[in-house]
């Protein structure tokens, strides 16, 4: 991402394609002031991102650098779902907690007086729009438009000459109370040192303990390899006692059944309905279906393992004496396991049934409004993946026969196996959903919105299931920024193997950062007449734009929080959005 404004002096122009005229008409009457004043007064508009530029990053960093908003008003900019669900909260807010200047334009008639914007005093009078104007009235009113911006900026670097003698004022008398402290800095020395030997015998005491953690981790992981090695040899096992049973002859089985036999002699063997019922252990035909059968008994790969108990390694971070302290444990959670290929598994977290509040309370900070209002919701359980997909479970996928649209192998553009995949579209992640459904005899998906965050959540309250704030050693993220006064830590600038950050309370990796992640939801501007049980809110068709959930790796972290949420058209691919697969409850 390009580096921020040192500071705010510019004018952001947010405006809608429909309007691109009335901008340059702007730009034509402000050039002699533009000559006049060179770098002190600039005009942005997104016209300005460069082919290869991060859009978002460029409109996300000029929102950061404006002094003075210019909002061109007309129907067609009340009704962009971008402009009006990103762009112009972000300016509201910076015009309440640093006083930007909000000026605005009322293009054409419109239901601008419905809005926050409304509070704003306008330029023009509202019901003397630009549009209804003759030419010469037009011109008098941009020249208005334009001293009013020039009017707004100056006004602003007096404020700021004001700011500065003031902190001038401050630095002296700030100088006066260090002297007078000096004395007082020089008793406190010696038991800040004492403080600090502690501190540091705390952390090494905290380091040994980590150390002692992964090794317990690597005893574990040990464990659940030896543990897959004996279901693999007692599945073995299994079909050869199949391959004896079917021996005795009796009625063939189906070309479809016979091809998912492990061998070629295997698959000519006829098996008698008697047979059957012997190597299903006694279980009646008409309970399990012959395919059902078939894939727990006779294929290696796709049988469903679990549930199981699934060590791994959770962090919370918490405030200690001004500092913020990551804390990790072991915890244990029941998963199941689905085979791809030889050693590509599939772990599946099986998410309690419960309540919780979903989106952001008021008093969160840096939320936005389409996070509410909260609401109270109760959910069935379900299993979700316990990271993102990964490259090596994509690949497999990939190559099985298509339902609806052929898979790229090989999409994404950061490489490597136990990466997540990115660069794949939502109806790419739908496709991938539906052959996994047929492989596994479940029902895949993607989560819903109010599954994700329930599962995101796993049962807490704050901003991030890992607590208050986010730091670098709990995921990728752009951590040259802070959120909640946490530390600065390493920004990554791509995606990092999944799992290698720890897990939330319900043992899920990766909710917060790496990639975004696809929900199966259409996008709605707030949660009013949202539904109660935690289904997918569908209301468009398959072009209509979708939800994205827990931020990504060139993002900040108030975008990686637990009610963050992001719209985008279900078809582009770019190098932050992948997804994990949901299975819905089985009845």
């Amino acid at each position: 991402m390009p580096e921020p404004f040192s500071e705010r002096r510019h004018v952001f122009i947010s405006y809608t394609r429909a309007d691109r005229e009335w901008v340059e008409r702007i730009r034509q009457v402000m050039a002699p002031l533009l000559r006049q004043e060179g770098d002190r007064l600039q005009l942005w508009d997104d016209s300005q991102i460069q082919p290869g530029d991060r859009w978002l990053a460029e409109i996300e960093t000029a929102l950061a650098g404006a002094q003075v908003a210019l909002l061109l008003v007309s129907a067609e900019f009340l009704a962009s779902e971008f402009v009006m669900g990103r762009e112009v909260p972000e300016l509201l807010r910076a015009a309440e907690a640093e006083g930007v200047t909000i000026l605005w334009v009322p293009l054409s008639a419109c239901l601008v007086r419905h809005t926050q914007i409304h509070a704003f005093q306008a330029v023009l009078p509202p019901e003397q729009t630009l549009d209804a104007m003759g030419p010469p009235e037009q011109r008098l009113a941009l020249v208005r438009i334009a001293e009013a911006v020039y009017q707004a900026l100056r006004q602003s670097e007096q404020r700021a000459r004001q700011r500065q003698e003031r902190a001038a004022q401050e630095a002296a008398a700030a100088a006066e109370g260090q002297r007078a402290a000096a004395e007082r800095q020089r008793q406190e020395q010696e038991q800040q040192a004492r403080e600090q030997r502690q501190r540091e015998a705390a952390a090494a005491r905290e380091q040994q303990r980590e150390q002692e953690r992964e090794r317990q981790d690597r005893e574990r992981q040990e464990r659940e390899a030896r543990a897959v090695a004996v279901a693999a040899q007692r599945q073995r096992a299994r079909q050869e006692r199949i391959a004896r049973a079917a021996q005795a002859g009796g009625i063939s089985l189906p070309p479809d059944l016979r091809r998912m036999l492990p061998g070629p002699g295997l698959a000519q063997l006829p098996l008698s309905r008697r047979q059957l019922l012997i190597a299903a252990g006694g279980v009646p035909l008409a309970a399990i279906g012959v395919g059902r059968l078939a894939q727990g008994l006779l294929w290696p790969y796709g049988v469903p393992a679990g549930p199981y108990p699934l060590s791994t390694s959770h962090g919370e971070v918490v405030r200690q004496a001004d500092l913020w302290q990551l804390r990790r444990h072991l915890i244990q959670v029941r998963a199941y396991v689905e085979t791809l290929a030889p050693g590509v598994l599939l772990r599946l977290i099986s998410i309690p049934a419960g309540r919780f509040m979903m989106g952001s309370p008021p008093s969160e900070p840096e939320r936005s409004n389409d996070e509410g209002p909260q609401h109270e919701l109760r959910l069935r359980s379900f299993l979700i993946g316990q990271t993102p997909i990964t490259q090596a479970q994509w690949r497999t996928v990939a190559a099985w026969p298509k339902v609806r649209r052929p898979l790229n192998s090989d999409p994404s553009a950061f490489k490597g196996s136990e990466r997540p995949v990115e660069q794949v579209s939502w109806h790419d992640a739908m496709e991938f959903c539906q052959r996994l459904s047929l492989h596994t005899g479940r029902s895949c998906t993607l989560p819903s919105e109010a599954q994700w965050e329930y599962a995101c959540r796993a049962g807490t309250a704050t901003p991030f299931s890992f607590g208050q704030t986010l730091t670098a050693e709990l995921a990728n993220y752009d951590a040259n920024f802070t959120y909640a006064d946490g530390p600065q830590g390493e920004y990554r600038q791509q995606t990092t193997p999944v799992g290698m950050f720890p897990a939330n309370a319900w043992g899920l990796h990766d909710m917060h950062g790496n990639v975004w992640e696809w929900c199966l939801d259409h996008w709605h501007p707030d949660y009013n007449g949202a539904p109660s049980d935690g289904r997918a809110w569908l209301s468009g068709d398959d072009q209509s734009a979708r939800l994205l959930r827990g931020g990504s790796w060139p993002l900040l972290p108030r975008d990686c929080r637990s009610a963050g949420r992001f719209s985008f058209h279900p078809d582009p691919r770019i190098p932050s959005l992948g997804f994990r697969v949901c299975c819905l409850p089985q009845d």
